[in-house]
């Protein structure tokens, strides 16, 4: 084990499902990451250390792409090798060798960041300042209500036949913290065309948990700023809580 869940402070997963990139910062020093990695004997043997720019990585393994379901386990799922970096207090985690080149070589500066981008560094600041432990951005447009009611249940169709058209967004930010006491947010960021489009997502995505979805979570936090929407929603984990929060998906994202 290289560090527990609880040694994880903030994480982040990009590039899909299939080689996505995982991204994690730890509270764990890099000697103890390695002595982990020196100690898992069904690994260490084929393990490789590659020179690459400032930090290299390590590959398990020529070809870190290779399946073996022999090995799958629940950090290898098809029993890949894979990769892994150390950027300070960052661990960076790949199958594809070529992915996590590039994430070094963003590191250093060779290509552009995404927070270059003013609609994803918008939505990572506002983001951040809520606390938030895990986020994901989407870079996609609402859905209309007619291809979201062709994947809901029938419950979630009468619902979406009673909302109102919603304007579309450049970027969605949805980020989700824990505080101490135990009560769990979601954090809501949508990067708009207009400041007319964010007042709207605002005002209607608020309305849907408080008229449609009350079950699922209260409001903490609405504001409109610019282009920006911005609404925080304390989740409620009951059992019709949990299945309005699924419904809630269908109806926002």
């Amino acid at each position: 084990m290289l560090f527990r869940s609880l040694d994880i402070a903030q994480d982040m997963q990009a590039g899909g499902n299939v080689n996505p990139a995982y991204l994690a910062a730890v509270s764990v020093s890099q000697e103890a990451i390695r002595g982990s990695i020196d100690a898992d004997a069904s690994w260490a043997p084929d393990l490789i250390e590659v020179a690459y720019g400032e930090y290299g990585y390590l590959a398990w393994s020529a070809d870190p792409l290779l399946i073996d379901l022999d090995r799958v386990s629940p950090l290898r799922a098809l029993g890949r090798g894979g990769t892994l970096a150390l950027i300070d207090e960052i661990a960076v985690r790949t199958a594809d060798p070529e992915d996590i080149e590039r994430v070094l070589d963003t590191s250093a500066g060779v290509h552009p960041s995404l927070m270059d981008n003013p609609d994803f560094s918008t939505a990572a600041i506002e983001l951040e300042r809520r606390g938030v432990h895990t986020a994901e951005l989407t870079p996609s447009s609402v859905q209309d209500n007619a291809s979201a009611a062709n994947a809901a249940d029938a419950e979630t169709r009468a619902r979406i036949a009673r909302l109102p058209a919603l304007p579309s967004y450049r970027l969605l930010g949805l980020g989700e913290s824990i505080e101490a006491n135990g009560d769990t947010y979601a954090t809501f960021v949508y990067i708009t065309g207009s400041r007319a489009d964010a007042e709207w997502l605002a005002q209607v995505t608020s309305a849907i948990f408080v008229s449609e979805l009350a079950q699922a979570g209260s409001i903490r936090e609405i504001q409109s700023d610019g282009n920006v929407a911005i609404v925080v929603v304390e989740r409620s984990f009951s059992l019709e809580g949990r299945k309005q929060w699924r419904e809630s998906l269908y109806l926002l994202l």
